[in-house]
């Protein structure tokens, strides 16, 4: 499941999201980090006049580790997002500000294409391809280069029930906050970061423990078929087993999780597997389609 970060406003060390109001060029609180946790539900709280009113937040990930703003919600949802951008969204406008003050600011043409139907597809992109494809479409535009931080934009246009995981921020309110919840506390997204990252240790532990799983039920396996069709007993099928290669490969099998889990070998296999698989029935369609016609 991916894990969500949403950023919020500071006001008198209260944490809340805010609407712009065009009519009134203000800001009014949409919701504060309390009734937030109280509700265990997030609302939409952005306007663009091209656009259906959508909740803004960031998948945060190793590579997008940076936030729009310093404080917010960390949390997990079931609800599906409406789209999603590798970067904020408003810098596909001729916005100069690229907030959501900016109400008024045109999309670029074609700027369709640079954004993602879900946040799963969005994610397969890297920050600096992202960006990189961002700059070129913006001069195709004759706009000026800027700067873009590492992270990203997953919009929601519905009010979404949320599982929150840990409160990003250090006023006394905030605090107060992730002790009622019960909630991990904080001060910056890097320290979040850091807490999550495995080290050594975890990759190791969870190398050998899966070996130990994986290995003991392949050696439960055979000796259960082995005593079950030869009706021997257990002194015979020790002696026969080899222990020697039995030790080789668990060691195997521990350094094949230790590589899996640190480099995310299977998942990127899975991955690779999907689109060739995609590919392969495209291209058959292509064929079949219009013979079907």
């Amino acid at each position: 499941m991916i894990t969500y970060f949403k950023s919020m406003v500071n006001v008198d060390n209260i944490l809340q999201t805010q609407t712009f109001e065009p009519s009134t060029q203000k800001r009014n609180t949409c919701q504060t980090l309390d009734e937030v946790l109280y509700g265990r539900t997030l609302k939409p709280n952005t306007r663009h006049r091209e656009l259906k009113q959508r909740l803004c937040v960031s998948a945060i990930t190793p590579e997008y580790n940076e936030t729009h703003k310093s404080e917010g919600i960390i949390f997990e949802s079931n609800d599906a997002p409406s789209y999603a951008t590798p970067f904020d969204l408003m810098m596909l406008t001729e916005s100069k500000t690229f907030t959501s003050g900016d109400y008024d600011s045109s999309f670029l043409p074609d700027y369709q294409k640079l954004v993602y139907s879900n946040a799963e597809d969005m994610l397969k992109n890297n920050p600096e391809s992202a960006v990189k494809k961002l700059k070129e479409f913006r001069k195709e535009h004759g706009l000026e280069e800027i700067t873009v931080k590492k992270y990203n934009e997953v919009c929601f246009e519905k009010d979404i029930v949320i599982q929150p995981k840990a409160i990003i921020g250090t006023s006394e309110d905030t605090r107060n906050l992730a002790t009622r919840y019960n909630l991990p506390n904080y001060g910056t997204i890097d320290e979040y970061m850091q807490v999550r990252k495995p080290s050594m240790v975890d990759f190791t532990r969870k190398s050998v423990v899966g070996a130990l799983f994986r290995v003991g039920s392949s050696f439960a396996i055979d000796a259960t078929t082995y005593l079950a069709v030869t009706g021997g007993n257990w002194e015979n099928f020790a002696q026969r087993f080899q222990w020697d290669k039995f030790l080789t490969v668990s060691a195997a099998v521990v350094a094949i999780n230790f590589l899996d889990y640190k480099l995310d070998i299977t998942n990127k296999l899975d991955k690779f597997a999907k689109r060739g698989i995609n590919g392969i029935s495209n291209y058959i369609q292509s064929i079949v389609t219009p013979n079907s016609q």
